[in-house]
């Protein structure tokens, strides 16, 4: 069974969100329903930080962070990656920030606590239920990477930077 992911499915894959839904997943209010809010969140900063699993987002440390500058090693392949935060991310960060811990978002409490598949499973129900209230089925954390990826491929970096068409 090939189970690698693939960048270049048309837009009916369901597998990678179109500009409009990651702005309906952006701009939902979801302040009053806590673990909801947070999963969106963790959601769109893995989205704003150029795709970036769910075990990167939940074991992400003060440490990781200078200034503005996210720096970590991704579990899958290990690879360092280091990049420059946009406002949205800053803004995501600063939401949960939070001095006493030293995790960026609120769920693991210390390096000793494992992260195991319980907690994943709830984030990734949490995560589920945001994507039924905003209709987008069988939302996913993975959907981050592929529709950075997506939307990525779809830019003309010439005509982008160079005004040329």
């Amino acid at each position: 069974m090939n189970t690698r992911i693939r960048f270049d499915r048309n837009v009916e894959n369901p597998a990678c969100l179109d500009r409009e839904e990651i702005l309906k997943l952006a701009n939902i209010d979801l302040s009053g329903f806590g673990k909801l809010d947070l999963a969106r969140d963790m959601f769109m900063f893995g989205f704003y930080c150029k795709g970036m699993e769910l075990t990167d987002i939940i074991n992400l440390t003060t440490d990781n962070l200078d200034g503005n500058v996210l720096t970590y090693r991704r579990r899958g392949t290990g690879k360092e990656i280091s990049l420059q935060l946009n406002l949205h991310a800053r803004a995501i960060l600063k939401k949960y920030d939070n001095r006493l811990s030293e995790y960026l978002f609120p769920l693991k409490t210390s390096h000793s606590m494992k992260l195991d598949k319980t907690m994943k499973y709830k984030v990734t129900l949490w995560l589920k239920k945001v994507g039924e209230m905003v209709g987008i089925e069988s939302l996913s954390f993975i959907m981050n990477i592929t529709s950075w990826n997506r939307l990525l491929s779809q830019i003309n970096f010439q005509e982008a930077l160079l005004g040329v068409q």
